[in-house]
């Protein structure tokens, strides 16, 4: 994975910090800290998205089946042929066929705010498989803060492994999102959308503790996590399904120099293994 300039990734994440930082010493009622803290991120959201696309807050619908996902932090989506279904200044209610991207924004990760992100997964999820031809509509989560990197583990071993979206087992590692970092903890957890054809690997979720990095390069600055991220992001928005192979995520991961307590590979049953993921080339 290709991501912007070190000094890049350091200077977006100093920026989120330090906003966040100066609404606190004023801003003390927590909903409204987090509803400030979400429109940071959301111009930082917005900043990375290409122009053809809409950054605002709101509501995914399938007109097929009259389903509707829950409430989105932010909703990116492409009406280039025809207006939102809906629309009250930056609230819209979009066609599935024309939502691009979902991003939920949490102050703090914890297991409340994780099993908020998931069940706006969980719709998103839920509503496109109830369409036969309708794709799912990749959630993103990101957090300024949040629990150690172990625990966060946990959360996506149980997320898989209780099977909370009762898929079948081929498309079980749809119980997670595509993606979720967590700034201040350094870390970020990154699942493929498909793999090629005649591949060995099987479709589990890397997560990645830049806090663990064995090298004295880069590597290992504040805000890396907030770069792999935003590449993610503009890579799935940019190439969809056709973005992130198993085959490339998983090689990427190998190859990053980073302590096998901290690069953790989950299988959709839940179990975790550390260090390198062992897989056959085709």
């Amino acid at each position: 994975m290709v991501f912007h300039k070190p000094d890049f990734c350091r200077g977006v994440a100093m920026v989120l910090q330090g906003e966040s930082l100066k609404a606190r010493a004023y801003v003390t009622h927590n909903a409204s800290l987090g509803g400030l803290r979400e429109r940071i991120v959301r111009r930082l959201i917005r900043d990375q998205t290409p122009s053809r696309f809409h950054v605002e807050t709101g509501l995914v619908h399938n007109q097929s089946t009259r389903s509707t996902s829950r409430q989105c932090d932010i909703l990116v989506h492409e009406s280039v042929t025809r207006a939102p279904l809906y629309r009250w200044e930056d609230f819209v209610v979009v066609n599935s066929g024309e939502a691009r991207a979902v991003v939920e924004v949490k102050s703090a990760l914890n297991r409340e705010t994780f099993e908020a992100l998931l069940n706006v997964h969980g719709s998103l999820v839920e509503m496109a498989l109830a369409s036969k031809h309708a794709s799912i509509t990749p959630l993103f989560g990101f957090a300024l803060n949040g629990v150690e990197f172990s625990t966060f583990v946990d959360y996506l071993r149980s997320a898989a492994g209780d099977n909370r979206l009762n898929l079948d087992d081929k498309i079980r590692y749809l119980n997670w999102p595509v993606c979720i970092a967590v700034q201040h903890q350094n870390y970020i957890a990154v699942r493929p959308l498909q793999m090629m054809a005649n591949s060995g690997c099987q479709l589990g979720i890397c997560a990645l503790d830049f806090g663990k990095s064995q090298s004295e390069s880069d590597e290992c600055i504040d805000g890396i996590e907030t770069g792999y991220f935003v590449e993610t992001y503009n890579r799935v928005l940019c190439e969809g399904d056709h973005a992130l192979f198993a085959e490339a995520l998983y090689s990427w991961f190998n190859g990053l120099p980073i302590d096998d307590e901290g690069k953790v590979w989950v299988t959709p049953d839940g179990t975790a293994h550390h260090g390198k993921i062992k897989w056959t080339s085709p």
